[in-house]
């Protein structure tokens, strides 16, 4: 060995006695040249440590030479290299940091913080136990300091007195990280590492450690902090072991007199016997000491609080059953209300003359084969559509309070169904979940796509003739164009011949147009244009005054309000993409950022967008159906990397501004779905979007009692939703507003803030900017009078209530409003059994009903279970 490293006691002149004293090495001796030996601060099972100096940076470090058992173990030194590389990356001040691993002439040592103080072993001796001040202090920063190293992946297993070092300053520090273990790379022969008296039974017996096992060394330590006597005494590790597995310590309050019951508590937690039974985190048993705050604790001093001491924080959540009972008695009357009232104003309540889209697509069968089209489909599809043409017409030529009453006898229906069939697969151009009336578009001969009313009466047909003609047909035998009319209930006869004005979207050698009226409408002209092509029809209109030509260039009519209103919300959103992809970078750079709260969020979207598109895709089968599926993964794939992105950019922000508004959401995150602030979380959010919804209604119907005229009917969204009940599956399922709004709000109030420096100014600031003035421009250019009052409340209330769930019961809340208030837009509610969405306006109402229900039962906690008993008890 170099003589730099080893001093010989002999040339010293020491004697055998105060070679032991001093260790193997004597003060003054120089290690790799570098460090100079002070003292001999102790020496263990693990190692034997020293101060030393420096000499190169010139501060006190601490040297822990590791047994000779363990330097000549070649496995050993590489996972000893591999352990502490990522101790290093554990920086907390209740921690000694780890520098590095070295060898000098085959001496393995760690290189460490020196803490300048005295072990809590020591202290306890030469002190007794401290005051319960000092231990509650003690105690949480031990917590704090177990947590860092946990949410590193790194288990300590050997937290004792003796390894916890009480600094100058009176402040806890967890040592010897450097013989700590990779949680997920600990073999099974090192599982009873460490020192027996305080080791974990499972620890004990060889059957593996966790994160559970620390705190049960954690219980121990927390124990003779509070009563200044160990948990155990046994003379042998076997018995020890023994003791362990069949029986609890005393209590410390036996120990003793006046201790806290609640330090009692979460000691005998602890050290429960089943790992399953102790506290899942230091945070949490921190969280449950007297007076616990660890967040309070880490914003005071300037820390980002982890996303683990996050979810330990905050209020336990549980509601009394006298106010969740009522909260979620209000969603369900809410929802029973929603279904009755909304019939009066939603399009699908208006228009009640509708068939079931089953029997709408069998009709639009039944019309090709009429018209000549006999050979059979190799493909289908239909679909539901709103004529906002004709909506549209009624606004603006009829002002009474009434113009949407009569929607049900209007001919034809604002309600259209259009359906489709195919020679071949009916596949998408462009990326989407289905196939739509225009998508594809109509290219290959023999494909037809009809269009009909809600009662059945046609009003489009067009179909793609063959593109090489082997046979002609002979011209005495022209199509019978009344039987075209009588499937559009109209009589040909009450019609006059006109001159074609519509050109045909099919090539035609014969033309024909009519003008006259609907049947009981005088006063709606009608215009039919119709185009055949060897004695078959390949085109038929239905042409009311309403309708536009949709091939003809359009002119930009909009105002320059609402011109920029759309760049507003143009310039919202790639703010958002492009500032949060910059600011993810930095937060990866520095290590920030909770990658398992984002890889799990993105997991879940990424099955979200599956599910929708698995539910609502238009499916084929072999090469087709595989080209589907590479093309729905890769847009999923993108969605929830888009999801990683935003996450990654603003958690650690929100996390460090706004902690309290994320503690249920990282609850939730972290897989404590059943917490009962999650559960309180939603059911709150739930009562909003209800009552808000009902709110709405109210507004719309003020309109009639005022005598002013309605704004656009409502519910028109419905009706993209529910051609299938899979449709509706995969809407519920897969539409991610109810995440992406509240995330985007949540981007724009970070970047707000840090300009802002105010939490109020910036969510005001951020509401204004991405979601209000622009209703608020549609709003002031499209009403007037008391219109603009009520449509300003309109606009504005459901940013309201959104800001004030993101300010006090956080973003959970936030979400589940904007979920429930979502689905109620987005589908059709009734309690008319007879209508044909009926089941599927059950199947939703129940869903939301059950979310509403889990959510009251998880916000009861551990009442509910006691309620339970006391129901049985009662039956009984």
């Amino acid at each position: 060995m170099d003589p730099a490293v080893t001093a010989s006691v002999a040339s010293t002149g020491r004697d055998s006695s105060m070679a032991s004293y001093h260790g193997r090495f004597l003060p003054g001796t120089l290690v790799g040249k570098r460090f100079r030996i002070v003292e001999r601060l102790g020496a263990g099972g693990m190692g034997e440590v020293f101060r030393a100096d420096d000499l190169e940076l010139g501060h006190p470090v601490a040297l822990k030479f590791v047994p000779q058992s363990v330097a000549r173990d070649a496995e050993m030194i590489s996972r000893l290299r591999d352990e502490v590389r990522f101790a290093r990356q554990v920086s907390h001040p209740n921690v000694c940091r780890v520098y590095d691993l070295s060898e000098v002439e085959g001496e393995y040592f760690l290189c460490m913080e020196y803490v300048d103080g005295e072990d809590l072993a020591s202290v306890l001796r030469r002190m007794g136990r401290p005051s319960s001040e000092k231990a509650l202090q003690i105690a949480r920063q031990l917590c704090a300091g177990l947590a860092a190293a946990h949410e590193a992946g790194i288990l300590h297993r050997d937290l004792k007195p003796a390894n916890v070092m009480i600094d100058g300053r009176g402040r806890a520090r967890i040592t010897d990280f450097g013989l700590a273990g990779l949680a997920e790379d600990i073999h099974q022969r090192d599982t009873n590492s460490g020192t027996p008296a305080y080791m974990a039974p499972e620890q004990l017996t060889g059957r593996g450690v966790s994160v559970r096992s620390d705190i049960y060394s954690l219980g121990l330590v927390l124990y003779e902090l509070f009563t200044g006597k160990r948990a155990f005494e046994a003379d042998t590790v076997a018995e020890l072991r023994e003791i362990r597995e069949e029986s609890h310590p005393p209590t410390p309050s036996s120990v003793v007199d006046g201790l806290d019951p609640a330090i009692e508590r979460v000691i005998l937690k602890c050290l429960e016997i089943d790992p399953r039974d102790r506290p899942p985190s230091s945070l949490a048993v921190a969280s449950a000491l007297p007076g616990g705050d660890p967040l309070a604790a880490a914003l005071a001093a300037g820390e980002t609080p982890s996303p683990e001491l996050l979810a330990a924080s905050g209020e336990v959540g549980v509601l009394r059953p006298s106010v969740a009972l009522p909260l979620v008695a209000t969603v369900l009357a809410g929802l029973l209300c929603i279904a009755w009232v909304t019939e009066d104003i939603a399009l699908y309540g208006l228009v009640k003359s509708g068939k079931a889209p089953a029997v709408l697509a069998d009709r639009g069968a039944s019309i090709v084969g009429k018209f000549g089209y006999t050979d059979k489909p190799a493909d289908q599809a239909f679909g539901f559509s709103v004529d906002y043409d004709q909506l549209s017409f009624i606004a603006e030529n009829n002002s009474s309070p009434e113009r949407w009453n009569h929607l049900n006898s209007v001919k034809p229906s604002p309600i259209a169904f259009w359906y489709r069939q195919s020679p071949m697969y009916l596949g998408r151009w462009s990326p989407g979940d289905g196939v739509t009336a225009g998508d594809p578009p109509l290219h290959i001969a023999g494909m037809s796509r009809v269009w009909l009313d809600s009662r059945g009466l046609l009003v489009a047909f067009h179909c793609v003739p063959p593109q090489v003609v082997r046979q002609e047909r002979s011209a005495s035998e022209p199509f019978d164009w009344s039987l075209a009319f009588r499937e559009a209930g109209l009589d040909i006869a009450a019609f006059e011949v006109a001159e074609p004005e519509w050109t045909p979207l099919m090539f035609a050698d014969e033309r024909r147009a009519w003008k006259g009226w609907y049947p009981g409408q005088p006063e709606r002209t009608v215009r039919v244009e119709a185009a055949g092509y060897q004695g078959k029809p390949v085109s038929f209109q239905v042409l009311m005054p309403y309708d536009t030509p949709g091939r003809m260039p359009q002119r930009d009519t909009r105002s320059a309000s609402r011109v920029a209103a759309d760049w507003l919300s143009l310039l919202t959103l790639l703010t958002a993409v492009f500032g949060g992809a910059l600011i993810a970078r930095r937060n990866l750079r520095l290590g920030r950022g909770d990658r398992r709260g984002a890889f799990r969020l993105a997991a879940a979207v990424f099955v979200m967008q599956m599910a929708f598109w698995i539910l609502r895709a238009h499916h084929a089968s072999g090469e087709q159906e595989f080209d589907l599926w590479v093309s729905a993964v890769g847009r999923s794939l993108f969605t929830c990397a888009w999801m990683w992105l935003m996450y990654m950019a603003l958690e650690p922000y929100a996390r460090r501004h706004w902690p309290e508004t994320l503690i249920a959401w990282s609850r939730l995150i972290s897989g404590r779905w059943r917490d009962p602030l999650v559960g309180r979380s939603v059911l709150i959010g739930f009562v909003a979007g209800v009552l808000l919804t009902l709110v709405d209604v109210v507004i719309w119907k003020a309109y009639g009692w005022l005598g002013m005229a309605p704004p656009m009917v409502g519910g028109r969204s419905a009706f993209n939703n529910i051609a299938q009940t899979r449709d509706a599956l995969g809407m519920l399922i897969g539409h991610l507003e109810f995440l992406i709004s509240p995330i985007m709000f949540l981007f724009i109030s970070v970047l707000v803030k840090m300009v802002v420096r105010n939490r109020v100014a910036a969510v005001v600031i951020a509401l204004l900017f991405g979601a209000v003035a622009p209703n608020l421009i549609r709003t002031l250019t499209e009403f007037s009078g008391m219109g603009v009052v009520l449509q300003v409340v309109k606009s504005t209330l459901p940013f309201a209530v959104g800001g004030f769930l993101f300010f006090r019961p956080g973003m959970l809340s936030l979400m589940a409003f904007v979920f429930v208030e979502n689905r109620l837009g987005m589908f059709p509610v009734t309690l008319d059994s007879t209508a044909w969405y009926s089941g599927i306006s059950t199947l939703i109402l129940v869903i939301l009903a059950g979310m509403a229900v889990w959510s009251c039962h998880a916000s009861l906690g551990s009442r509910m279970g006691r309620m339970q008993e006391r129901w049985a008890m009662s039956a009984t």
